[in-house]
């Protein structure tokens, strides 16, 4: 039977966090300095830019498909199942 590996969710959604969260960076550093948010004197679109950019790459960093603890979690699970299988049969 043919293995179907599916990809999370949570990746894409980090890459597109990621993706928004550079646009919104880039146009931030193009709007002219009088518009600030009133405390500390911030960038509202470059604060939430960087927000944006680091909870991505967090999300995509630790979803990433191509290692996946699951499938070694499997691996394991599936070596320790044929052991078991081939024990079973040498007692019988």
């Amino acid at each position: 039977m043919k293995e179907h590996n599916a990809m999370p969710i949570w990746f894409f959604v980090g890459v597109i966090l990621l993706v928004y969260g550079a646009i919104v960076l880039t146009a931030s550093l193009h709007v002219p300095t009088g518009r600030t948010v009133a405390s500390l004197s911030l960038k509202a679109g470059m604060a939430w830019g960087i927000v944006m950019m680091v909870f991505g790459g967090i999300l995509a960093l630790i979803f990433r498909p191509w290692t996946s603890t699951k499938h070694a979690l499997s691996d394991k699970q599936s070596c320790a199942d044929k052991q078991g299988a081939e024990a079973s049969t040498e007692d019988s």
